[in-house]
């Protein structure tokens, strides 16, 4: 089988980079065709259609990356010339994202119903869509019109060969992580008020921040005005030097944002801190839930609740055992259903449906 990899994406974005190894993994060749999403429009099509155009020999099918929706017209039109199956891999709704979550696009304006209309014309002309949780293929029925049927479920997962148990290299400091790109989903503000809420405590907590983005400037004036002396802003990382700050968490932590689509997503920070075989503690959600037990594979707490979240780290920096099991039972249902393994023969089905029947 051979497909071609389509779209505006960064090849070390984990969504796709996990699909691509685990096609190859499968005996699955992978013609990558990408252009950078920090080109001009006017760039990213010349660049996608000479980079098409050069492709030698067959294709059974071409898949679109994630955020794609701008290349899926010209990915449409390439699988009607060779007469192959389009799958395009949204994601995320651009609309949803940008106008709902992010709100950095005011809603009812002529740029968010563009982003509304990119994203129902992009999903309307690929022959079939892949989601990353049920409540994402929910939400493409239901508010993007796209037949159930038509949309398969692929979780996201992590690279195991990156993210892995490393030896714990902390010494002297109960340490609680989080890493991410400073989202309002990320829901920042509540794992500050909870730090605040233990140090006024008296627990001797430290909490490391790595990343940067929307909400950064903002959550360092939050920690100022509530004058955590145990926080530390690290700022960008890159990606290889991460699981060497993660390995020194006691605790890492995942989502407690309170928008809409915070309770259909399962991020990439929650399967990799399971493949580091740490205590994860992560905000309700219907899409946690599907996939995950409490006090099991991770420690949920209520979303959008800082009191609810010092709590849970209170607890963990109190019980060992507690700890140890979230730890290994999380890393052992990862290895079992979310390694670059398991998501590429999770595609791999998908792509036998699509050309087999």
């Amino acid at each position: 089988m051979r497909i071609c990899y389509f779209g505006l994406y960064f090849p070390d974005y984990i969504r796709n980079l996990v699909i691509r190894k685990g096609l190859k993994h499968h005996g699955i060749e992978v013609v990558v065709c990408r252009a950078s999403p920090y080109l001009k429009r006017s760039q990213i099509f010349r660049t996608l259609w000479w980079a098409f155009r050069r492709i030698e020999g067959e294709l059974d099918a071409i898949l679109v990356a994630e955020s794609s929706q701008l290349a899926v017209p010209l990915a449409w039109y390439f699988a009607r010339a060779k007469g192959v199956p389009l799958i395009f891999d949204p994601f995320i709704s651009l609309y949803d994202t940008n106008v709902l979550d992010r709100r950095l696009i005011r809603e009812g304006s002529l740029k968010a119903r563009m982003y509304y209309w990119l994203d129902r014309i992009s999903m309307a002309l690929a022959d079939y869509l892949l989601a990353d949780t049920e409540q994402h293929r929910d939400y493409y029925v239901s508010a993007l019109r796209i037949k159930r049927d038509r949309i398969f479920v692929v979780p996201v997962g992590t690279d195991e060969t990156l993210y892995y148990p490393r030896p714990y290299t902390n010494i002297g400091r109960f340490l609680v992580l989080f890493w991410g790109k400073f989202i309002p989903l990320h829901g920042i503000e509540y794992i500050l008020e909870a730090t605040k809420i233990l140090q006024d405590n008296g627990a001797e907590i430290e909490l490391d921040l790595i990343g940067s983005g929307q909400t950064f400037e903002e959550m360092v004036s939050l920690a100022d005005s509530l004058e955590l002396t145990r926080v530390n802003f690290i700022g960008f990382v890159q990606l290889n030097e991460l699981p060497m700050l993660m390995a020194k968490a006691d605790i890492c932590l995942g989502i407690f944002g309170h928008s809409e689509k915070a309770k259909r997503v399962v991020p990439n920070k929650v399967y990799a801190g399971m493949a580091m075989r740490k205590p994860v503690i992560t905000g309700d959600s219907p899409a946690i839930r599907a996939q995950f037990g409490n006090r099991r594979h991770l420690y949920i707490v209520p979303m959008a609740n800082a009191q609810a979240l010092a709590d849970g780290i209170a607890e963990l920096a109190q019980d060992e055992q507690l700890r140890e099991r979230i730890a290994q039972e999380g890393y052992e249902l990862f290895c079992a259903k979310y390694t670059v393994t398991k998501i590429g023969e999770r595609v791999k089905e998908v792509l036998h449906k699509v050309l087999v029947g």
